[in-house]
């Protein structure tokens, strides 16, 4: 059922566009580049909630907890076309023992909790520049963390930083 825009005297109803909210992990890279997408010739309404600019944990429970909360908060409804995602880095920290298995059970364990929330989860392995970095090259390379990323996308893109916005590059 779409959102109907209440109509004033003499004026036809009309619909208001489906919302993507996009709960994300980083509060740079990842809400400028779906930032891009917040234009009148969308059909959507993207809103992007980042979850470490408020000091928040960043883990796959802390972000689900956070998307449910805001889709509670902006009424966000599947019966009116909207949805919500969960944008976050799939990184190990591999110091720490069993860190492979452990992230593992905790995305599963939130993939299946988010699955009765109507929320998906979307994970960048290791970190979201990897993303950046397959509109430039195909590759099933194994990097373990956001610096060996960072070297493979400096040849794309020379000087690469978090802060910077390369959606039109892209």
């Amino acid at each position: 059922m779409p959102r109907i825009k209440p109509e004033k005297r003499g004026q036809k109803k009309r619909k208001i566009k489906p919302v993507i909210l996009i709960i994300t992990e980083g509060s740079k890279t990842e809400p400028m580049y779906f930032d891009n997408y917040r234009t009148r010739q969308t059909n959507i309404d993207v809103r992007i909630v980042s979850n470490k600019a408020d000091g928040a944990k960043t883990d796959y429970t802390h972000l689900l907890d956070k998307a449910i909360s805001y889709k509670k908060e902006e009424q966000i409804s599947i019966e009116y076309g909207d949805s919500t995602w969960i944008v976050a880095d799939g990184d190990v920290d591999y110091k720490t023992q069993n860190a492979l298995n452990t992230k593992n059970q905790k995305l599963l364990d939130a993939r299946k909790r988010a699955h009765a929330k109507n929320i998906e989860i979307i994970i960048s392995n290791p970190c979201f520049e990897f993303w950046y970095l397959l509109h430039f090259m195909y590759s099933t390379k194994h990097f373990n963390d956001y610096r060996s990323v960072q070297v493979e996308l400096n040849k794309y893109i020379p000087n690469y930083e978090k802060s910077k916005d390369i959606y039109s590059q892209l």
